[in-house]
């Protein structure tokens, strides 16, 4: 169920409209198909499993190595170096991805954290972005969120590093911690420890880049397996109920709403194999007016229905309306029928370049009236919209 609400302003004046939605099946959401979850969730499992172990590995080994060296030197302090030393964890960075991430989270959370009335908010953003400010725009800052921000940077300054600078950075930070652990600035490490910790420097930055790799790889699937499935399932069963009402305020003001509409629909689709399907729209319109007169009408009705050849991103239309208006004086009736033909090509999601030609009026004009609907349109939308049902 989906609950909106929204204004809109125009000539007339402020429309208000408020409306509840039932989706009471729907076969176009990947969320609700179990059987497409597990395929993503399946979508190179074996890699993330062989990815995950070697990660664990590396951890376990370069902790006994380090354990090792503090054996040799004295003896290990309660859980040893590598869990103790944040400095040491730090150089074991892997997933680069969710460091970067992390990092431009931090810096949407210090600039919306800012006062938008401050004159240099512009410059906060610019330099915040590439990571140059002064210690005056640092006090700015909120210091818990500052500090977030210094630990990040210096994650990825660890990131970018190139493999001999990393090296030097991991043999430098190891034996600096050995001997603040010890508190013996004399202690170094031998020959063998030396060529094992630039073996492990070597690995972290391989296990970084297969992490890497994995990363863009599983994002390039996942976009290309939700597309297929979305074009795969263009034409899928879909059945919605809604309820709503919208009133017109012609000076902008609570007190003075009026035209108030009830609204009531039910819309649907089915599908017919891959290339087509059928669309239905039924819609009830009870108007309550404050001013009556014998025009004023009492319920409007709407029926169609769209058939549509072709596929996700070219089909062809064919669109049958009934609309029946009733009056207050049944002599001022109406009644309009609605029969097109057109083309749709998807530009890009949301955005359709539509052309459609028909006819719209009396029904007792449909065949001595010669003149026709024509209408080209590029009509685009946050999310995809539908004349009749979903596109």
């Amino acid at each position: 169920m989906q609950l909106t609400f929204g204004t809109v302003a125009d000539s007339v004046g402020t429309r208000v409209g408020a409306g509840l939605k039932w989706t009471l099946y729907n076969g176009m959401d990947p969320l609700l198909d179990t059987i497409y979850r597990k395929e993503l969730l399946d979508i190179d499992n074996d890699i993330f499993e062989e990815m995950a172990y070697e990660k664990f590995s590396l951890r376990k080994d370069f902790t006994q190595f380090l354990n090792s060296i503090e054996m040799r030197i004295g003896k290990i302090k309660g859980t040893g170096l590598f869990c103790k030393t944040v400095s040491i964890h730090n150089l074991m960075i892997m997933d680069r991805v969710s460091v970067k991430n992390e990092l431009e989270d931090i810096k949407e959370a210090m600039v919306a954290s800012l006062d938008t009335t401050d004159k240099s908010y512009d410059e906060l953003f610019s330099l915040v972005s590439m990571n140059s400010l002064s210690d005056l725009l640092k006090s700015k800052f909120d210091p818990v969120l500052w500090d977030k921000y210094d630990k990040g940077i210096a994650n990825i300054r660890i990131i970018n590093m190139d493999p001999m600078s990393f090296k030097e950075k991991m043999l430098e930070t190891v034996t600096s911690e050995l001997r603040k652990y010890f508190k013996n600035d004399t202690i170094s490490l031998s020959e063998s420890e030396t060529i094992q910790l630039l073996e492990f420097s070597d690995r972290i930055k391989a296990v970084g880049d297969d992490v890497d790799h994995y990363n863009k790889n599983l994002l390039e699937k996942l976009e290309l397996s939700k597309k297929n499935w979305l074009n795969s399932k263009w034409n899928a069963p879909m059945l919605n109920l809604g309820i709503g009402w919208v009133g017109i305020s012609p000076d902008n003001k609570w007190s003075t709403l009026q035209q108030h509409t009830v609204k009531a629909y039910i819309n649907g689709q089915i599908g017919f194999k891959e290339k087509s399907k059928l669309n239905g729209l039924l819609k009830y319109e009870i108007p309550f007016n404050n001013n009556v007169t014998d025009s004023t009408m009492v319920s409007d009705i709407f029926a169609g229905l769209r058939f549509i050849k072709g596929n996700a991103k070219n089909r062809v239309s064919f669109d049958l309306g009934y609309n029946f208006g009733l009056a207050l004086n049944s002599s001022l009736n109406y009644k309009t029928l609605l029969v097109c033909a057109g083309y749709e090509f998807k530009v890009d999601d949301g955005v359709f370049l539509e052309i459609v030609s028909g006819f719209r009026g009396e029904p007792s004009d449909f065949f001595k009236n010669s003149s026709i609907l024509a209408l080209g349109n590029l009509k685009f939308a946050l999310r995809p919209k539908q004349r009749f049902g979903k596109d």
